[in-house]
């Protein structure tokens, strides 16, 4: 099996009673903001402070939402952004912000498209990264067609499995935009300790030390080894 790290996706729906339980077994959260131009998730903020009180790194999720729930109001991209952007205000992401793709609201392929790969190129602008796209095969390659974005994110993919080592590792369920997975939502009903009720579960596709990079965080010890192999290279005496 591949090394991965514990990662959890939260909301309103989950409450936490003790974040430095959660962040013993969990390395990284990924919250919920918004949700397309008519919704804040009430427990954004305490579940930001949450989990950067108790040492762990964040991100924050939008779903996006190309209509309203009556499935009639359509919404912009500028309008589901403006609302996630208010909501983040000067909060930074220790990983890229992700983008939640699972609705449809009776939307035609074409204009979901059209509205994700806005919402992305939208998000490149205010961070200058590109989000992680959440979303599950069965949706993705049936509610939208290829876009020159899409493959330019990494994927966090959905697929409930407690035996597979990785989304497609049985060779099933290939994404059509990407060949990789950064990651995966393998469970919705686990348990964490400090978190009352069901989580969703996820793996980071690599170590801990491999997530901290991603982040562009080090830990002393790999900041010291940098270091020690500059001090190489350039024939610098650090006992001096």
């Amino acid at each position: 099996m591949s090394e991965k790290t514990p990662v959890i996706d939260m909301s309103r729906y989950q409450v936490v009673t003790d974040w430095s339980a959660v962040a013993s077994k969990v390395k990284l959260a990924a919250i919920r903001a918004t949700v397309g131009d008519y919704y804040s998730d009430g427990s954004f903020e305490s579940h930001w402070n949450g989990a950067g009180n108790s040492g762990m790194l964040r991100t924050a999720y939008h779903v996006v939402a190309p209509a309203d729930p009556t499935n009639i109001r359509k919404i912009s991209a500028e309008a589901q952004m403006a609302l996630f952007f208010k909501a983040m205000g000067d909060k930074q992401a220790d990983v890229p912000v992700v983008l939640d793709c699972e609705l449809a609201r009776n939307q035609t392929q074409e204009y979901i498209t059209s509205i994700t790969a806005k919402c992305i190129d939208l998000v490149y602008q205010k961070y200058g990264k590109y989000p992680l796209i959440y979303t599950r095969k069965t949706w993705w390659d049936y509610y939208t067609v290829p876009h020159p974005f899409f493959p330019l994110c990494e994927l966090y993919a959905a697929r409930y499995s407690l035996t597979l080592d990785g989304p497609w590792s049985d060779g099933y369920y290939k994404f059509r935009d990407w060949t990789s997975w950064k990651i995966w939502q393998y469970s919705s009903t686990g348990a964490i300790p400090g978190i009352v009720g069901a989580v969703d579960l996820d793996w980071f596709n690599g170590s801990a030390s491999d997530l901290l990079e991603y982040s562009g965080k080090r830990t002393i010890e790999q900041r010291l080894s940098i270091i020690e192999r500059e001090a190489v290279l350039r024939g610098w005496n650090l006992e001096a």
